[in-house]
């Protein structure tokens, strides 16, 4: 005689599967433009969002222009985002537009008000698997099918300073911590900056007393800064996806519970324990 009743193993399987094969229906719809002479991509994600779809974008475009149109206000419900309760605002896209501006590979960068796109990135969404944990980048190669070699950098275009060549600059947002690390040894290094809000910056000064805020004007300067660098510190927020798109020499502080930042190529360094990030930060900075 069967069970007549299912366990919550089977039940959650079950769910999946089903999940799994209503998506598989909705992407076979999804058609590859052959004649264009630029690709469309509509995106409504975060700012980190954008920087890791990009290896994506170039895969599905090989080779011809991308038009790129970004929706705004799109709301969402998760803590200690920058922009509030926004994936992105006006002020986020007029911080990001400069940096993307620069990069070969766009011809346009719009807001999105109805324009007709050939791909929608928020599908990534909507899949049916826990995008909590794996690579963000590679959530985008399972939907469209496509591919791009991670370890190469895909933000380029950015300038140097060299005042900041033997410093390490860290970025730590409130949401993505790993809560049993503390970058207190970091005040045996002469040369700690920080990147980030104010809210940010005054919560890491409590820890690394000397160290100095970069302000920025927009990401691109962002950006300058962590490309001219000796060594970049972030966790899986904005900055580090700048680092992870420049391949500067970068570690990542893993978030335990939302493992979904994986850094590729080289100078690429990522961590759970203490004692290997400090570790790390001592052979990076001999």
């Amino acid at each position: 005689m069967g069970r007549w009743f299912k366990s919550k193993r089977e039940r959650r399987e079950a769910r999946t599967t089903a999940s799994i094969e209503a998506f598989n229906t909705q992407i076979k719809t999804i058609k590859k433009p052959t004649l264009h002479e630029t690709v469309s991509f509509k995106h409504s994600g975060q700012t980190g969002d954008i920087i890791y779809s990009i290896p994506a974008m170039l895969g599905l475009a090989n080779g011809r222009k991308i038009d790129l149109y970004i929706k705004l206000d799109v709301k969402i419900e998760l803590p200690n985002l920058p922009y509030g309760s926004k994936m992105l605002s006006q002020k986020a896209f007029d911080l990001l537009l400069p940096l993307l501006k620069l990069q070969y590979y766009f011809n346009k960068i719009e807001v999105y008000t109805d324009q007709n796109f050939d791909f929608d990135l928020d599908l990534f969404r909507s899949m049916p698997i826990n995008a909590n944990f794996g690579c963000l980048q590679r959530h985008w190669f399972h939907i469209f099918n496509t591919h791009y070699d991670l370890s190469k950098i895909w933000i380029t275009n950015v300038s140097n300073e060299p005042r900041l060549s033997r410093s390490i600059i860290v970025s730590r947002s409130h949401r993505y911590r790993n809560n049993t690390i503390n970058y207190g040894f970091l005040s045996l290094y002469e040369e700690v900056k920080f990147i980030g809000t104010d809210e940010e910056y005054l919560d890491f000064k409590k820890i690394v007393s000397h160290a100095s805020h970069l302000k920025i004007n927009d990401f691109l300067e962002m950006a300058s800064f962590i490309n001219s660098c000796k060594l970049f510190i972030g966790n899986q927020s904005f900055p580090f996806a700048l680092a992870e798109a420049m391949k500067s020499t970068r570690i990542l502080e893993i978030c335990p519970e939302t493992p979904h930042v994986i850094p590729h190529g080289a100078y690429g360094y990522d961590f759970y324990f203490q004692v290997h990030f400090e570790e790390l930060v001592e052979r990076l900075m001999n």
